[in-house]
This record gives structure tokens, C-alpha cells and sequence, in this order.
């Protein structure tokens, strides 16, 4: 059923004929494939019929009866054609040419289309439609134009395509076979249709003019060049240590150790554990070590007997629905891997609550994933051993190699254990220098040397012996001192630590030092805002130093912009904070 028509049931087939008319051309792609297109435009028409019945006057008796009817569809259909054609040779003879099967994709651009529904009397014979004294053995239910037609109709066809040669380049083109539409012609009805079709034509082939290629007279064997033998490449390298040059330094340099962020953060809605704080981690990087924070607070623990621990559970609040289970679930869960690692239920304080005493941002996603945390505060302890002397010993060593090249056409790269990175270099003299800590590497050692160009190698090995080089005692070193002192959320106020480490820097520090301090902040909230804060930090910490000492310093201030990464709770954690350095 379609706009227009009357209903009367379903047409489920019929028949009719189609008359199409186009132009093609192709192309001998390879020796069994022609590439074609193909324009041209086309008519269907086609009688669908439908059994049914109606009442009408049966002549010889004059009575009304219900009578055998033919509801008749006639339909016609319009459009433009154009398609690809993809011939596949079959047979190069037959029928005085070659013979293909053609595959064509086509899309059938309807332009128009009508109808016109009939009702036809079968049976009786004598029966015939009576109005106004008028005898009619047909009537016409309805005729229009489609209203609904389907602009677009994909269709697919398969023939045999034969080109009977009848003249220089000229062919009678037969071909024979079927199409079937992929879509319907009426967008508001299932009506499509598929043909056998036979169709002829005349092609005109166009020679490709061939290029004359002159016959190659005979030649004289070639007789090949006596090839010379190429010549071996050659790579050497010595070293020399310089004892005469190389010095150890002796004495104490000031340190501080690294920060810890006492805090164990959670996944959204979960009291689990991370399995990151389960792992043994080695990595000297502050945001990696971070998940060895239960191991270290052993540890401290461990070292001050009398030190206790409190654990402050809490929630993103909202975030989480205001859970005060899930604060109570995190804290017992982090106390049960205290106890687990050696330390005594009596010595842990738990509390908990739904957001933590200093909640970090809640406007956005950071924020929230910090105050899923466990905080740690240590009570007759402290979580680092803040500054402190320690010895000094360092190696400042000079070694010069000599390398000699021959026959080497590509790059040559140097590279020894004592350097971080390999360095092109030419054939003469190489002068390096290096240091080496000689308290986390006592005796002596080697230097491993290595010359290469692709495959060819040569290496060297200098035993460097330690005493044989001279010792220079100097003062207390600063110029490798760094230490990192984190503050509250968007806070500058100093903390008790703070104030205790800077407290015992000035004690240890010479006077007359330039003291470096660089504020910082983490990258939540508004840069104006955090700039502002990061300043306030530094110049709280200088004050600090200068109401805290009779000592004379010099200092420098500035604002951070080497950051650690933002994306986790502790990297931030270490952005609030103030880095001082010495000169």
C-alpha cells in the first residue's frame, strides 16, 4: 500500500517490461579485465494483480451478486542510469570476438513514476458494473503520479556480454542477463524488481598507436672489471687516567632528606588497599616512592619507640554520598597493613570523619580524588630527619683517550660507564672528566671504554687505584643541598616542620651563604590565584629565616615552573610546597 492507492489487500508479484537506452565506454585495465562506465535512461512498466471481489449486476438476471474481481496495478517508472562496468574475460573466440562476464554496480536516478489501479470482473461472465444506467465490466479505482518515489535505487546486475567483430575496430555488442534492485522504488512501499534483460549495440574500439622499438644488434660478451678487494676498516682506542690532574674532595656537605606525603589515597567508592602500595619500589623518583609509604612509616616507627600513629580516615564527601562507612572501612583497612608489618595495635589512633580537616578543592576532579585519603600524623617522631652533616667524598677524575680511524666511512660514536650518553667524535684526541661519590662507592674501580662504527667495536679498560690520587680537604659543601618543604592546601602559612627545618638550617649553615628560595603551588584553581600564593610562600620562609638568626645571608627568590605531575594526589601534594637551594 502507497499514498493514493486503494486498499485492497497486497500485490505480491507481477510482470511487465523495461526499455533502456545508453552510451558505455571502457578500458583494458589488464588482459582479462575491461573497466567500464555506462549513462543512458530507462522506462519499467509493469501489471501487478490481486484476486478479490465485489458486488455487481449479472446482466442476463438483472439481480446484484458478489462477483470474482481482478484489482489490476499498473505502474510506470522513469530514470536516469549510470554505473560502472567490470568485464572479466571468459573466452577470447566466440562468436568472432571475445566473451565476458560483466558485473555493474548502477544507481537508477528515478525522475517520475504513476499508477493506475483497475477492477476487472473475472466472473460471471454476464456480471458488469452498473452507474447511471451505464454498463461497465471495468472501472478504475484510482490513477495519480507517485508521490513517494525513491530517488536513489542501487542496483546490481550480471550478463554475458559478447562483441562480434563485423568491420575494422567495430563490434556488434550482444549481451543477456539479470538485474535485481537492491532498494525499494517507493519510500512508503516494499516494491522492487528484478529482470532478465537481452540488449544489442555497436562499439567502436580505438587503437593505442604502439611504439616501433629498433631490433638490438648482437653484442660483444661483456667482460667484467677486475674488482679491487675493499680495504679492512680499522678502529683504535687507548686510555689514560690522569692521576696528576684528578683530586678527591674531602669533608661534610649539608643534606636534607627527602619529603614523605603522609597520606594513602583511594579509588572512588572503594576502602581497598591500591595494589601500588603492595609493590616493592625502588625508584628514587618522590611520586613513585610514594608507594612505599607504609615501609617508611615502619621505619620511623621502628626508630623512635615511643612514637605512635594516628590515621584520619575520610571521603570526597558528596562525591561519595557522604559516607562515613566507607571513611570508617579506609582507616580500619590501612591500620590492618600497619599491624600486619610489625606494629602493635596499641600504638595506632584511628578516626575518621566525611571529609578530611583540610579539604583540598571540591570544585574539581583532583580535589575530590585527594580527600579520598587516609591521613598519616606521627606523634614523638618526626617524618624526616629534616638537615643534617653528613661525610663528603667525591672524585673529580680527568682520563684522555687516543683513537685512530682508517677506513671508515660511517660516524663513530664514543661512550664509557662514566658518561650518561654516547657523543660522536673524530679520530684524535678525546679529553673527558667525571665525578664519582666515593662513600656510596668505596675502592677502586674501572673505567669500560667503547669505540664504535656499526659493527666494529673496540673497547679499553682503565683500573683507576684511588690511592694513588691526591686529597683536597675543604669546607662544609652547599652547593648540592635541596630540600622540599610542603605546605596545607591553598595555604602559605608554615607548618611546625617547616619552621623546625629552616630553624636548624640556619644553625648548620655558614654565615654569609646565599640562600635560594623557590615557592610553588600545585595547579588546581585559578593561575593568578596560585602564582600569588607560591610568592607568599617564599617570602613567609625568608621572613622566617631572617626573625629566626643573627646571621647574615643573602637571598633570592622566585616561583617554581618544573613541576612534578599533576595527574596524581601526591604529585600535587609535592607542588605545595618551597624548594631552597644554596650558593
Amino acid at each position: 500500500k502507497f499514498e493514493g492507492i486503494e486498499n485492497c489487500g497486497c500485490y505480491e508479484t507481477g510482470s511487465g517490461n523495461s526499455l533502456k537506452a545508453r552510451i558505455f565506454a571502457e578500458y583494458r585495465l589488464l588482459d582479462f579485465l575491461n573497466i567500464g562506465f555506462h549513462a543512458g535512461y530507462q522506462t519499467k512498466d509493469g501489471l501487478l494483480d490481486n484476486p478479490d471481489t465485489a458486488y455487481a449486476r449479472n446482466l442476463n438476471t438483472g439481480d446484484v451478486e458478489l462477483v470474482q474481481t481482478n484489482r489490476q496495478l499498473d505502474v510506470k517508472f522513469n530514470a536516469f542510469d549510470i554505473g560502472l562496468d567490470f568485464n572479466i574475460l571468459i573466452d577470447e573466440e566466440v562468436f568472432n570476438g571475445p566473451l565476458y562476464l560483466t558485473l555493474s554496480p548502477s544507481f537508477h536516478l528515478q525522475q517520475s513514476g504513476s499508477y493506475t489501479q483497475t477492477e476487472v470482473i473475472d466472473q460471471p461472465s454476464g456480471a458488469a458494473f452498473k452507474v447511471d444506467d451505464k454498463v461497465f465490466f471495468e472501472r478504475v479505482n484510482a490513477a495519480d503520479d507517485f508521490m513517494t518515489l525513491n530517488t536513489n535505487v542501487l542496483n546490481l546486475s550480471a550478463s554475458l556480454y559478447n562483441n562480434m567483430k563485423i568491420a575494422h575496430n567495430l563490434y556488434f555488442v550482444q549481451r543477456l542477463g539479470v538485474s535485481n534492485d537492491m532498494d525499494m522504488l517507493l519510500t512508503d512501499a516494499d516494491i522492487s524488481t528484478f529482470n532478465i534483460f537481452a540488449s544489442l549495440g555497436i562499439k567502436l574500439a580505438f587503437d593505442v598507436p604502439k611504439e616501433y622499438i629498433a631490433p638490438i644488434p648482437p653484442q660483444l660478451p661483456i667482460q667484467p672489471l677486475p674488482i679491487d678487494p675493499e680495504p679492512t676498516p680499522i678502529l683504535t682506542l687507548e686510555s689514560n687516567f690522569d692521576y696528576d690532574k684528578s683530586y678527591i674532595e674531602v669533608g661534610e656537605k649539608l643534606v636534607a632528606t627527602p619529603p614523605i606525603v603522609l597520606a594513602i589515597f583511594f579509588d572512588k567508592n572503594s576502602s581497598e588497599i591500591r595494589s601500588l602500595y603492595n609493590e616493592n619500589n625502588t625508584s628514587k623518583n618522590p611520586i613513585e616512592d610514594h608507594n612505599n609509604i607504609f615501609d617508611k612509616i615502619v621505619g620511623i616507627l621502628n626508630k623512635y619507640p615511643e612514637a605512635k600513629l594516628v590515621l584520619q580516615g575520610s571521603t570526597s564527601g558528596q562525591d561519595e554520598n557522604s559516607n562515613l562507612n566507607l571513611a570508617k572501612d579506609r582507616v580500619i583497612n590501612a591500620k590492618a597493613v600497619f599491624m600486619s608489618k610489625g606494629i602493635t595495635s596499641n600504638r595506632i589512633t584511628t578516626n575518621y570523619s566525611i571529609t578530611p580537616k583540610i579539604v583540598t578543592n571540591i570544585q574539581y576532579e583532583q580535589g575530590l580524588a585527594e580527600n579520598r585519603r587516609v591521613e598519616i600524623d606521627l606523634v614523638n617522631a618526626n617524618s624526616i630527619e629534616f638537615v643534617k652533616k653528613t661525610d663528603y667524598k667525591k672524585l673529580f677524575g680527568f682520563i684522555d683517550f687516543t683513537t685512530e680511524f682508517e677506513n671508515i666511512s660511517g660516524k663513530v660514536t664514543f661512550k664509557n660507564n662514566m658518561m650518561h650518553s654516547a657523543q660522536d667524535v673524530k679520530s684524535g684526541q678525546i679529553n673527558t672528566q667525571f665525578d664519582r661519590d666515593l662513600i656510596a662507592n668505596k675502592g677502586d674501580f674501572r673505567v669500560e671504554s667503547e669505540l664504535r662504527s656499526g659493527e666494529l667495536i673496540e673497547r679499553s679498560t682503565e683500573n683507576v687505584e684511588i690511592e694513588k690520587i691526591s686529597v683536597k680537604n675543604v669546607e662544609l659543601k652547599t652547593d648540592e643541598f635541596e630540600a622540599l618543604l610542603m605546605f596545607d592546601f591553598a595555604s602559605s602559612n608554615l607548618t611546625d616542620e617547616t619552621k623546625i627545618l629552616l630553624r636548624q638550617l640556619v644553625e648548620l649553615l655558614p654565615e654569609g651563604k646565599t640562600i635560594v628560595v623557590i615557592g610553588n603551588t600545585d595547579d588546581i584553581g585559578l593561575e593568578e590565584a596560585n602564582k600569588k600564593i607560591a610568592s607568599e610562600r617564599a617570602a613567609n620562609a625568608i621572613n622566617f629565616i631572617k626573625s629566626n638568626t643573627a646571621k647574615t645571608f643573602y637571598f633570592e627568590e622566585s616561583t617554581n615552573t618544573d613541576k612534578y605531575d599533576e595527574t596524581t594526589p601526591q604529585g600535587r601534594y609535592l607542588n605545595r610546597s618551597i624548594i631552597i637551594r644554596l650558593k
